[in-house]
């Protein structure tokens, strides 16, 4: 059976901008119940309820190597922006905290310094006998099909990700991937690449059809760049600890799930059509298929 790598992250932000203005008693919960929803939706496709769940630290040591990095994030926020940030960070919290484990799940991971897609990667490295599929839209992640027990999917784009429609779609290996991020870049996490160069300029550089000319100078004359953006982009971060899956103690229970939802006040998972989605959830699935493409 697949286990889904959650990259929490996104798919609590994705909540936020979907859900994100429910709230029961006073209380925001929309992150959760989108997330909750995400969960179902991702079983449901890949017949798992298999996950291991990776947070984001709120510290990065990649900071050590290079001090901008993710300087770009705005700091200067209003006081409005500032509470909607706290109450977002605080859903996520009380998700990550409580109503994850008390619903049973064990893998839910977090090591301080480290990003999300260190720890997908690194599950994926320590664990080569369990397929996994990431749920991300993190490009970053790309870099992993080159591993034969890993595939990606957006849910942005709704697409699975494997090694051959990669090449297809970049016309290079996975394995080429990092060398891409390291000429070009990676502009939401503030790592500048050389300048002038694109992702689809560092591509063709990489397969061999990049003419000799002032581009194709410009990459080789910064080498220490690249070097230097290998380390930043390279999954997972050099000093992790092993991430090893644990099994559940005992099963997921449909009586703890639901009263999690009642408690919660998420009133649409508790009608019979949707009971018994989180039925078929929590027993899981006889047999793991192939995802839809």
């Amino acid at each position: 059976m697949i286990t889904l790598l959650i990259d929490c992250n996104f798919l609590t932000y994705r909540a936020y901008y979907t859900t994100g203005g429910m709230s029961s008693s006073g209380s925001a919960t929309g992150i959760p119940y989108g997330f909750f929803m995400s969960l179902l939706i991702l079983s449901e496709r890949f017949k798992t309820n298999k996950f291991c769940f990776c947070w984001d630290s709120k510290t990065s040591r990649r900071h050590k190597l290079f001090n901008d990095y993710k300087a770009n994030r705005r700091e200067d926020l209003t006081d409005e922006e500032r509470a909607e940030k706290n109450d977002i960070h605080a859903q996520i919290n009380a998700l990550r905290d409580e109503l994850i484990p008390r619903v049973g799940f064990r893998n839910s991971i977090h090591q301080e310094g480290f990003e999300a897609d260190d720890l997908i990667a690194k599950a994926v490295i320590n664990n080569p006998t369990t397929q996994f599929v990431g749920v991300s839209a993190d490009n970053d992640l790309f870099q992993l099909l080159r591993h034969p027990n890993f595939l990606m999917f957006s849910p942005t784009a709704n697409k699975l990700w494997t090694a051959s429609s990669f090449a297809m779609e970049y016309g290079i290996s996975a394995r080429d991937w990092v060398s891409v991020k390291c000429i070009a870049g990676c502009p939401g996490d503030g790592v500048p690449g050389i300048p002038g160069v694109a992702i689809k300029t560092a591509v063709q550089y990489m397969n061999g059809t990049l003419s000799n000319g002032k581009k194709y100078r410009d990459i080789t004359n910064k080498l220490a760049l690249i070097k230097r953006n290998y380390r930043l982009v390279s999954l997972p971060f050099v000093g992790m600890a092993p991430v090893r899956l644990v099994k559940m103690k005992e099963e997921l229970s449909i009586v703890k799930l639901l009263q999690l939802f009642s408690d919660c006040d998420f009133q649409s998972f508790l009608t019979r059509p949707m009971q018994t989605r989180w039925s078929s959830f929590v027993k899981g699935y006889v047999k793991s298929t192939a995802a839809k493409q």
